[in-house]
């Protein structure tokens, strides 16, 4: 039995800061009793600002990545980048941007085939809207859902984790208290009442 489980703590960071410490004391305390493997991840500076220090067995530092990274990346994939190549070959910011492998990723499918004119300089709103109307094209034989109903749940689904403090967002966490409206409360209600008179 020993060793089938990598206990993952995703985001030490996140931790309140005036228990960060007790925290990483008492994984230090866990790691030395069971032998167990663990896993913690944390943003560095928040690391670094700790008293306490983890007493595991390596260290990994995930770094930016850097702009001949950036280029090979953009050679491998395959699509029409060009613009995209030659806008970032001319706006540092936008360099900064696709510094971290999310935002490439999203400019990468953003702007595949887009012309250098037709590129926004900088404007991270457009990328994000090119971004989503891609995405809704490629998906779009398979979705039962208008994007303009999609973008208005997710809308409110961001205001409600905002409301709650919540950066992850777990299906098992919505909470009736998150309905707004009567009627919504209501259909909740129903639907919970006609639930378990089948499970009865």
């Amino acid at each position: 039995m020993k060793q089938q489980l990598l206990l993952l703590l995703d985001g030490l960071d996140e931790v309140r800061a005036e228990i960060r410490d007790t925290c990483v004391a008492a994984l230090n305390v866990f790691q030395q009793e069971e032998s167990s493997e663990i896993v913690v991840t944390s943003r560095i500076k928040d690391y670094e600002s700790l008293s306490n220090r983890l007493n595991f067995q390596s260290t990994i530092c995930l770094k930016l990545l850097t702009l001949e990274q950036v280029h090979l990346y953009l050679d491998s994939t395959g699509f029409e980048l060009t613009g995209l190549r030659t806008l970032i070959g001319e706006d540092r910011a936008l360099q900064e941007l696709t510094r971290s492998p999310l935002m490439l990723n999203i400019m990468t499918v953003a702007y595949q085939g887009v012309k250098i004119a037709a590129l926004p300089q900088t404007d991270t709103t457009q990328l994000f809207n090119s971004y989503i109307d891609r995405m809704f094209q490629h998906r779009q034989p398979k979705l039962h859902y208008s994007k303009s109903v999609a973008i208005r749940w997710l809308v409110w689904l961001a205001q409600q984790m905002s409301q709650q403090s919540k950066t992850v967002f777990f299906i098992e966490q919505l909470q009736p208290s998150w309905l707004q409206t009567t009627v919504d409360k209501m259909t909740y209600r129903l639907g919970v009442i006609l639930l378990g008179g089948v499970v009865c």
